[in-house]
């Protein structure tokens, strides 16, 4: 299987974009081994995007706490 997942922050306010950005590679740490640790069926469910959406966004903002990151959104979503 293939996943091309694409995935935006929503930040608080445009002075922490440096900062996220400075984070990146931990965000995508934090992504790429919670999509691996998942079931295929939980990542082709549709219905089930929105819990590892939610999943995602606490396992960020528990590694990196600040800036305060408001949401995380899905800009890609794609499995074969």
């Amino acid at each position: 299987r293939f996943l091309m997942l694409g995935v935006g922050l929503v930040v608080e306010d445009s002075a922490a974009i440096g900062i996220v950005e400075a984070k990146s590679a931990l965000y995508r740490d934090v992504i790429i081994t919670t999509i691996a640790q998942q079931p295929l069926e939980a990542l082709s469910a549709p219905m089930k995007r929105d819990s590892l959406r939610m999943t995602l966004l606490r396992r960020i903002r528990r590694v990196a706490p600040r800036p305060q990151i408001r949401g995380l959104l899905f800009s890609q979503y794609v499995i074969q």
